[in-house]
């Protein structure tokens, strides 16, 4: 595995020294070793790279195996510059269609995590499971396993040529390379036993006393002031019991809060609908849900069109640099400005564009038709 190591080491040297990080979801089926890849990059990661003294309990401290919450405290807790592998990365995350609040939020925060200057290994079985801002934009490099112990690596303008929903037909890789087995190791058998432990952990039902006495009181205080705590999706407009609102106002940590959220979730006195949260059958909490009238969604429908194709017309008038990195992507701000947009719909005619078979961005280049319309130098 000389070249996928390599490949390695300059990310470590061209990007996580400069305090950014890199988040590579990691494809394979069931038994292509997945698992073993993500645990053997780590060892090397850390111990060869980082020069850190390592034991086999150490290297698998930096494995999350299907807890949000867990990803996030590794990611304040442990140094700087880390490797961390989520083993079955869509527990935590899917596609945005599928996503549940809490999947938005981790997402969210995944955004707001360069600061750590963490190397993220994210393991997906399938490519349709990898969300949507994460494959096309957020993940600059991706490692595929397409049989046992080989693997196949591409950069970010490769998985640009990428048809998600169907990859039978892949561009060709820009590395291939090979791995061993770790079985008969002591690191393999340590993993092994955490991971069954873990795995029976999530079928084994909880106890009716799982939950710490604390939670349960701060559950009862917000459901006496329960619309208090409901807050409103600014992406949908749809209403949720808010665990920030928990946090902040009974002085709890995030993770508390969730625990919180999900007792009141559970209680039959409650019912969360999309734009209204009933307590005891009366309505505590309610908003206005969008016009369903089909003739204004089929306008809206084709105004979005319409600036869609003003958009791609005129790309290169579109296209900013991400803050954080220098990146070229294309700007949902210029977008709302120019045409009178929300945010929302600015967002939705930015994923129309980039879904034109004649848009490719790139962190550096921009082309429509094969015509670059931005390209600016990098070193990274």
């Amino acid at each position: 595995m000389k070249k996928y190591l390599t490949f390695i080491e300059k990310l470590h040297q061209r990007v996580l020294t400069q305090e950014l990080d890199r988040i590579i979801p990691i494809l394979a089926d069931e038994g292509r070793g997945k698992s073993t890849l993500m645990v053997e990059t780590i060892y090397h990661y850390e111990s060869e790279i980082k020069e850190r003294d390592m034991t086999d309990d150490d290297i698998l401290d930096h494995v999350v195996w299907s807890d949000a919450d867990e990803l996030r405290e590794k990611m304040v807790s442990l140094p700087r510059g880390s490797c961390i592998a989520v083993m079955d990365a869509a527990r935590l995350l899917n596609r945005k269609e599928a996503m549940k609040d809490e999947q938005k939020e981790l997402e969210k925060d995944l955004f707001d995590s360069r600061v750590f200057g963490h190397l993220l290994l994210l393991g997906f079985q399938s490519p349709q499971s990898v969300p949507d801002d994460m494959g096309t934009r957020r993940a600059k490099n991706l490692v595929r396993l397409p049989a046992r112990g080989r693997l196949e690596g591409y950069s970010r303008q490769s998985m640009n040529e990428w048809d998600w929903r169907d990859t039978d037909n892949l561009p060709d890789p820009d590395l291939r390379d090979s791995f061993p087995s770790l079985d008969g190791t002591d690191l393999w058998d340590a993993f092994r036993e955490a991971d069954l432990e873990k795995k029976e952990e999530r079928i084994t039902p909880p106890e009716e006393d799982d939950t710490p006495p604390e939670q349960y009181a701060v559950a009862d205080a917000v459901k006496d002031d329960l619309a208090y705590h409901v807050s409103e999706d600014g992406r949908n407009g749809e209403l949720y019991i808010d665990p920030d609102m928990i946090s902040l106002e009974h002085g709890i940590s995030e993770k508390k809060a969730t625990q919180v959220r999900k007792l009141l979730e559970r209680d039959d006195d409650i019912v969360v609908e999309s734009y209204r949260v009933l307590l005891n059958g009366d309505v505590a909490k309610e908003v206005e849900p969008p016009d369903d009238d089909e003739d204004a969604d089929d306008d809206a429908e084709r105004d979005l069109k319409d600036v869609a194709d003003e958009v791609f017309h005129d790309l290169g008038d579109y296209i900013g640099e991400d803050g954080r990195t220098g990146d070229f992507l294309l700007d949902p701000d210029l977008i709302a400005i120019e045409h009178g947009l929300s945010d929302r719909k600015a967002r939705q005619v930015r994923k129309r564009v980039e879904s034109f078979d004649g848009v490719s961005i790139s962190d550096d280049v921009v082309a429509r038709n094969g015509d670059v319309v931005a390209s600016q130098s990098r070193d990274i």
